[in-house]
């Protein structure tokens, strides 16, 4: 029976071992990096509609959709700034409105572009409507 004078990996056999694992990790991070911007952007689309729908909720209660400056926060909480609504029955929406999935805040602009009566928008979606 032959012995191994020097049992154990080479260093040829370690390094083609290494670039192999260290091929598959980029290719799994770059793919997993892909997923997470997806359903950041998906998650960005289902805020902007329940913010539309708790909109429509303010403006059935209120006869007009906020101003700028009440912002979002209006389906929150009562506006204080002016026009102040009489029959606001809120909230209309769950909580608080958070940052959007990119740590940025919503854009809400009334009345908003080609006549549409506001726009929601955030930076992570470039600008896209929903």
């Amino acid at each position: 029976m032959k012995q191994n004078r020097y049992p154990g990996w080479s260093l040829i056999e370690t390094m083609i071992g290494m670039a192999i694992v260290f091929t598959l990790t980029a290719g799994v991070g770059y793919v997993g990096s892909r997923q997470i911007e997806s359903a950041r952007r998906l998650a960005a689309r289902r805020e902007i509609a329940m913010y539309e729908a708790a909109l429509e909720g303010y403006h059935l209660d209120c006869g007009r959709y906020p101003t700028e400056e009440q912002g979002l926060r209006a389906l929150w909480e009562a506006p204080y700034l002016a026009p102040v609504p009489e029959h606001w029955n809120g909230p209309y929406v769950r909580r608080a409105p958070a940052p959007d999935p990119w740590g940025g805040e919503y854009e809400y602009t009334s009345p908003g572009p080609s006549g549409l009566p506001y726009s929601i928008t955030c930076d992570g979606l470039g600008g896209e409507r929903p």
